[in-house]
């Protein structure tokens, strides 16, 4: 079971406290892993539904499913967004790929703006938005 406190007040950390201290703690019980981080926001769920919205559109147009529709405008803004990087291990060279759920939600709204000039652009392809459909476009 996993639980989580975003640690915002006194009250919230005595809530987590209390917590931890009524965790059961025997050779009979499963032990327990505590790990502290700052908070980061991810991108907000309403960002997320839309994304993929998006993507079922793109994967329509293009003939990619939205899985590869999406790796491929991972790739082609993985410079501007910093979703890939390299290593190397005993000089092997690799390359790690980052995924954008790891970008904060104003940086993945810059994301999506990207996304959808690219397919104004070059598909020819109007994503919609929420709004249009409030003010019947």
């Amino acid at each position: 079971m996993k639980r989580d406190f975003i640690l915002r007040t006194q009250s919230v950390v005595s809530s987590a406290l209390d917590y931890i201290n009524g965790l059961e703690l025997n050779e009979d019980k499963p032990l327990w892993q505590i790990s502290i981080q700052p908070f980061k926001k991810a991108r907000s769920n309403k960002q997320n539904r839309l994304y993929w919205d998006w993507m079922t559109l793109v994967s329509a147009e293009t003939g990619y499913t939205k899985l590869e529709s999406h790796e491929a405008f991972r790739d082609k803004f993985k410079d501007a967004y910093g979703l890939e990087t390299t290593g190397s291990i005993g000089g092997h060279e690799f390359t790690i790929r980052v995924s954008t759920k790891t970008l904060e939600p104003a940086v993945f709204a810059q994301y999506m703006q990207d996304v959808e000039r690219f397919c104004m652009d070059t598909l020819n392809l109007y994503l919609p938005h929420p709004e249009d459909q409030r003010h019947g476009h």
